[in-house]
């Protein structure tokens, strides 16, 4: 039951994001779709831009684009409802959306928790409305929803007594060199490797609120993107994890320069000759390309030249 549960809710997570992205105004405001197919017809291409004056041509093509997106979103909307279950009552359909916009905004920090979450044992709609309740009922401040979630894990898991008994988590030091991705990373993953990587697990969450990385068995497929200088003890434990077989696949985000040597005239590393020899063994394939990661505030950084390597096996 437990790994239905886990497809049933990122099906109605990523519906509902779906949802969000063609919202055209109210309180919700306007989403991303939304926005960026309604810029084309604003002046100067820009979200802020200018709306069409009614005499031109161009003003009676964007009401026709506004209509399309009122129309998407209504499809949307409709596709995302169908997704709850009936038996909610009005006040819990609304808890379970709520949890649902807060794990969209939060997604990245909580990758590991929701996951352990949403794979523990009768696990259902509603005990998400419950722990909705209970994080409401704590009236913490958002930047504490890591820790609850993580918390509401370990309650979960006979750990913790309750939902509402927690502190701030850092499992590992904050350094600026750590770099995460933003929204558009998933869909240029799965066109390099034809994998969608969005819902593996991810032992190096954003915002470090999580157990040691190294310190416990992985599970399911992959995502991996440690703080760069910690990727020699990372691949040992995800070599070891292969090994024993208690994960399926591994993503690799590796640097050009660890892969290359620096400035492509130097050696690899020496774990990444390692993953080198995978790819000559067609254990594991390759793929350059080049990305600007974002910090943890979500600032967009450099483009750098990156490697991500799809592990398949060991064996």
């Amino acid at each position: 039951m437990a790994v239905s549960f886990f497809q049933t809710f990122y099906d109605a997570l990523f519906a509902r994001e779906e949802r969000n992205s063609w919202c055209s105004g109210g309180k919700a405001g306007i989403g991303f779709a939304a926005k960026k197919l309604l810029a084309k017809y604003r002046s100067n291409g820009s979200e802020n831009g200018r709306v069409p004056p009614r005499a031109l041509k161009r003003h009676s093509e964007y009401l026709a684009v506004k209509l399309q997106v009122k129309r998407t979103f209504a499809k949307a909307h409709s596709d995302f409802e169908k997704l709850l279950p009936n038996r909610l009552s009005h006040r819990n359909r609304l808890l379970v959306i709520s949890f649902l916009d807060r794990i969209l905004i939060h997604e990245r920090k909580v990758v590991p928790s929701l996951q352990r979450i949403l794979l523990s044992e009768n696990c259902d709609w509603e005990k998400i409305v419950e722990l909705e309740k209970s994080w409401k009922k704590s009236k913490k401040p958002s930047n504490l929803f890591s820790s609850f979630l993580l918390n509401a894990w370990f309650v979960l898991d006979g750990k913790s007594n309750s939902y509402l008994s927690f502190n701030l988590v850092i499992s590992c030091e904050p350094h600026t060199g750590q770099r995460y991705v933003a929204s558009d990373w998933w869909d240029k993953v799965e066109t390099l490797t034809g994998e969608q990587c969005r819902t593996w697990l991810d032992p190096y969450p954003c915002g470090c609120t999580w157990k040691d990385a190294l310190s416990y068995d992985w599970w399911g497929n992959i995502y991996l993107n440690p703080p760069w200088r910690k990727w020699s003890v990372t691949w040992k434990h995800a070599k070891r994890q292969l090994e024993q077989r208690k994960v399926q696949k591994i993503l690799l985000v590796i640097p050009n320069s660890s892969w290359s040597g620096f400035g492509n005239v130097g050696f690899p590393a020496g774990w990444c000759k390692e993953v080198q020899v995978l790819v000559q063994q067609d254990k594991a394939v390759a793929f350059q390309t080049a990305y600007g990661f974002t910090d943890q505030n979500g600032t967009k950084l450099k483009e750098l030249n990156i490697w991500c390597v799809l592990v398949k096996s060991l064996s």
